[in-house]
């Protein structure tokens, strides 16, 4: 994973920065105050390498959330915002990434914590933790 997000995140105060909680395991509302709020910023330049890595976090982030029940492990190959192809491994029980060529992608780790972020990283993230569910058929 590659950004730091712990369970007790809801002890962080996310709210004074007027940003939704964003935790390993989020709620139905969590989720909908996270796509009501990605809603409302600003359409996101993809092509940045620091803003591709952290959507691309965001897509591992909810591929892996989608195994606990939020909605359909990902059944076909889906190709996100970036470019970049993802399928589940049953077997290992993972997202795979693989770029155009066929080499795998893996996004570069960040230990900083995600409340740390500049809003367009957030965002970022955020857009691609949704983009990843929405793939798996949640609405």
């Amino acid at each position: 994973m590659s950004m730091k997000i712990t369970e007790d995140c809801r002890q962080q105060d996310c709210r004074q920065q007027a940003r939704p909680v964003l935790c390993y395991f989020l709620t139905l509302d969590e989720l909908l105050d996270l796509r009501d709020w990605v809603q409302g910023e600003p359409v996101l330049d993809l092509q940045s390498p620091v803003l591709a890595n952290q959507y691309r976090a965001g897509v591992r982030h909810g591929l892996e959330i989608v195994e606990f029940g939020i909605a359909s492990p990902l059944g076909h190959r889906w190709t996100d915002a970036t470019g970049i192809t993802w399928q589940w491994d049953v077997l290992q029980k993972e997202a795979v990434a693989v770029s155009a060529d066929g080499s795998p992608v893996e996004p570069v780790p960040d230990s900083r914590d995600y409340i740390d972020y500049p809003d367009a990283e957030f965002t970022a993230l955020a857009r691609g933790l949704l983009d990843a569910l929405m793939a798996c058929g949640w609405k």
